[in-house]
């Protein structure tokens, strides 16, 4: 990537200040802002809070790979995989999330209450593509579950709250590569594919509500998962949760879908 030389005067005769500014790094830098903004409204109205990918990205057999991260309104979340050969590899974890946050809307602030969780395992393909752009791909195959509750208001006292509950099963699919960009310095796609199936979906608000029972919706979530360092590494995870079927409604004749935000900030450690 390209970059720019911002010539800064300091008031000295003869005295510059040059700023480089990377092209990718601003990026990222947009990218992060944009995600921790739009969090809040995009989760305030859904029944589903997608969980953070794991891409524990194994390189030989014997590996533990663990992670922890938080993701604003997702919670506190907790990973961690063995390699079972130098192909194969389990991983599992889960989300905690009970807390009360306020977070920045559009015009106001959002408020959220939580008391959610989810736990997940899966079984892995892995494989090196040396010498091609992206030089390591994983495969999982996994099923998890996880009980939502939230609230969410423009009001800290909750008096005009909308509230969703939702129990729900969620087989996936889930396809990461990753590239080495720099020293320590790792970028990586992933999209998992999952179908949600909820058990019950509940919505409540003012004059207006929604009542589910098995009910299923298949949803895709790309991310980008940055990270930095060698054994022990910062990470970092921007995406989204797009439902692929049909909007649900509510009593009213309000359309909603289960679209979320994936943003997270975390630590991974590798044990060989």
């Amino acid at each position: 990537m390209g970059s720019a030389d911002v010539q800064l005067s300091s008031g000295i005769p003869k005295t510059t200040f040059t700023v480089r500014l990377n092209n990718l790094s601003f990026l990222l830098l947009l990218i992060f802002l944009w995600f921790n903004f739009s969090c809040s409204v995009i989760s305030h109205n859904s029944g589903y809070d997608a969980n953070p990918v794991f891409t524990p990205f194994h390189e030989k057999a014997g590996e533990i790979k663990a992670s922890a991260g938080y993701g604003r309104v997702l919670g506190i979340q907790a990973n961690a995989s063995y390699s079972l050969s130098n192909h194969f590899a389990l991983m599992g974890g889960g989300v905690y999330n009970h807390q009360t946050i306020s977070t920045v809307g559009f015009f106001n602030p959002v408020y959220f209450k939580m008391k959610s969780h989810y736990a997940e395992g899966a079984i892995g393909y892995y494989f090196s593509l040396p010498g091609k752009v992206f030089t390591q791909v994983e495969i999982f195959a996994g099923l998890g579950t996880g009980v939502l509750h939230k609230k969410t208001d423009s009001d800290q006292d909750f008096s005009s709250y909308q509230e969703w509950r939702s129990k729900f099963k969620k087989p996936f699919l889930q396809i990461s590569v990753r590239k080495s960009a720099a020293d320590n310095l790792e970028v990586g796609f992933a999209n998992r594919l999952s179908v949600v199936r909820f058990r019950a979906l509940n919505y409540t608000a003012y004059a207006d509500t929604a009542r589910y029972r098995k009910i299923g919706t298949l949803i895709t979530e790309p991310v980008l998962v940055v990270s930095y360092g060698k054994l022990l590494k910062a990470t970092s995870q921007m995406g989204v949760a797009i439902p692929l079927t049909k909007a649900l409604k509510t009593s009213s004749g309000t359309s909603f879908s289960n679209a979320s935000i994936l943003f997270q900030l975390g630590i991974k450690y590798t044990f060989r």
